[in-house]
């Protein structure tokens, strides 16, 4: 078994409510931002681009998440 495949396969995935928290919901954010603002930072290429599931879901790589946390 190719050991890239098996890393891949246990990626965690994300959605935009764990990256921006959720006050009622009691998610705490990794990314200290808005929504709106994350969204105008994904189509200004500033933030990693999601992965579209469907038409309404987007997720993202955790591992992104964190490297964009880092730098």
């Amino acid at each position: 078994m190719d050991i890239k495949a098996t890393t891949e396969a246990k990626e965690r995935f994300v959605r935009i409510t764990e990256i921006c928290g959720d006050r009622r919901k009691g998610i705490e954010p990794l990314v200290s931002v808005s929504k709106s603002y994350w969204w105008k930072g994904v189509r200004t290429g500033q933030f990693p681009a999601p992965i579209k599931l469907s038409p309404r879901v987007s997720v993202w790589r955790y591992s992104e998440i964190q490297d964009f946390i880092r730098k």
